[in-house]
């Protein structure tokens, strides 16, 4: 009790009511009950999925040669990605063979398949479904005992494509086998572990988003089905405001246990028109999957929200401020304020306010920012100033102090510097 009757005291010498501290004292205390005690989730990784070229038992055909080319681009519904996979098939025996073919997909439409130019498709059996899901080798059954789409959680399962390809090849005949379709990139979450200063002051009105993160892999021709299956190329074309990583995944992984992607360095890039080209050759062998991962930067502008600021001067003018603003934000740690500041008697002033601004760890939103302004007042004399300000947040509940100097006044009148402390809450 003596320390608050200290505090009372002090801060009456500065012209400040009891009221007005005690106001204060009371954001202090919501201020220390806002600090949150989570920890931030785990990533999260379920990508949409075409490829894995495989027959339903295993066969003398060889795949002398596969290619994937994806071109990727922006609708009003999202992503999409164009994809044509294409397999150089050999008979290299003296007989004709014969193979029931699958190629697999998870959120793609619009899929067609054609070999030497022609349509071919078949509907799987429910048998056929389970030899082409099974694993022919040993390593891959004891990683997947029911197939490697059982590790599909249940809520994609309906997502899953299989089409079945009969193929047919004379002795030394080669053909090409072609699918097409569209696959739409599945939005993938990674915890963030620090906010943008405006998320962390605007917890209820920011349109603040974050970076989108799509995924995307391609499984790759099953070596243990094909008597040998050569180099994999691969062409990615994208549009050059995003961001692409990608890499192979050289051992068998369920399907979203990839959340980390390993890449390489031998990708080339170049640009063409507004999409920039990517590509790059897989040895044969290194890898049972292409994860690929493109980033859609957010907007550089976002709305913030409502500031409401209540507290007192602590100059020689002393008494009540109430300061209300609306605040945005470009890029995400730059400011940009509209304030109007009363003391609901004789003085109104308008001020637009630049803030630049830290973000904060997303276990502690902790934050602080230093700013100028020009406060226009207008109730009284009309003057212009200009205001420097410093502010410490917790959250949407924070503390400003802002200097404000009118060169126009004589060096002695009391509102040539005012001085303003506030507890502000920022919506």
């Amino acid at each position: 009790m003596e320390a608050m009757d200290s505090v009372l005291r002090s801060n009456r010498a500065l012209g400040m009511k009891p009221s007005h501290t005690l106001g204060m004292i009371t954001l202090v205390v919501c201020c220390l009950l806002a600090l949150p005690a989570g920890a931030v989730p785990k990533p999260s990784r379920y990508p949409a999925m075409v490829g894995g070229l495989r027959t339903d038992q295993a066969t003398s055909l060889v795949i002398l040669e596969e290619q994937v080319r994806f071109t990727c681009f922006e609708d009003p519904e999202g992503e999409r990605c164009r994809f044509e996979a294409i397999y150089r098939i050999q008979n290299p025996g003296d007989e004709d063979q014969q193979a029931l073919a699958g190629f697999f997909t998870v959120h793609a439409t619009e899929v067609v398949t054609t070999l030497d130019g022609r349509e071919i498709s078949t509907p799987l059996t429910p048998q056929q479904v389970v030899l082409l899901d099974g694993s022919i080798s040993q390593e891959e059954r004891d990683r997947f005992p029911d197939g490697f789409f059982a590790s599909v959680p249940p809520h994609l399962q309906e997502q899953i494509g299989r089409y079945g390809i009969p193929l047919t090849l004379a002795p030394g005949q080669i053909s090409e086998l072609v699918v097409q379709g569209v696959v739409e990139p599945a939005e993938s979450f990674r915890p963030a572990w620090v906010r943008s200063a405006v998320e962390t002051r605007h917890l209820l009105l920011s349109t603040r988003s974050p970076d989108r993160i799509v995924d995307l892999d391609y499984l790759m021709a099953s070596q243990h089905c094909w008597a040998s299956v050569g180099p994999l190329q691969v062409t990615i074309r994208y549009p050059r405001s995003w961001l692409f990583t990608a890499g192979a995944i050289p051992d068998f992984q369920p399907y979203s246990e990839v959340v980390s992607i390993q890449v390489g360095d031998d990708w080339t890039s170049n640009e063409e028109g507004a999409l920039q080209v990517v590509s790059t050759t897989v040895a044969s062998g290194a890898g049972t999957r292409l994860a690929a991962s493109f980033t859609r930067p957010a907007s550089k502008f976002s709305f913030g929200g409502v500031l409401l600021g209540l507290g007192g001067a602590v100059d020689d003018s002393g008494g009540f401020r109430m300061r209300v603003g609306v605040e945005v934000a470009a890029p995400d740690w730059l400011l940009y304020s509209l304030n109007v500041d009363t003391d609901w008697s004789e003085r109104f002033m308008i001020t637009p306010t630049v803030v630049a601004a830290t973000g904060s760890p997303s276990f502690l939103p902790i934050g602080f920012g230093v700013g100028l302004g020009m406060p226009i007042e207008i109730l009284d004399d009309f003057r212009v100033g200009v205001r420097a300000q410093v502010d410490m947040v917790f959250g949407p509940l924070g503390f400003v102090t802002s200097f404000d100097l009118f060169p126009g006044l004589a060096s002695g009148d009391r509102d040539r510097l005012q001085v303003v402390m506030l507890g502000q809450i920022s919506l």
